[in-house]
């Protein structure tokens, strides 16, 4: 089955990115976005980028509802293996 796939990225980056695509998608391995930071309980993340102190599964939080309330498509539990010149993957 192939799908349309305009835009692959970390979550920060495709948020940072929203403006430069009609329909962005996010491919994502787990069933959840948060990656790694979700195991990281330890402070220090968010401080450039919200000038806050947050823990891993914090700073994943904030990003993720920004997911929410964006024009990003979420596909979990798939792996990306090859894009196509046509975009497709």
């Amino acid at each position: 089955m192939k799908k349309e796939c305009i835009l692959l990225a970390v979550l920060t980056a495709l948020l940072a990115g929203l403006w430069l695509l009609p329909s962005p998608v996010l491919a994502e391995q787990e069933e959840e976005t948060g990656g790694i930071l979700k195991q990281c309980i330890h402070r220090g993340f968010g401080l450039g980028y919200f000038g806050e102190d947050l823990t891993g599964p914090e700073y994943a939080a904030r990003f993720q509802n920004r997911l929410k309330d964006s024009a990003v498509t979420v596909w979990t539990g798939m792996t990306v293996l090859s894009l196509l010149e046509d975009k497709t993957a």
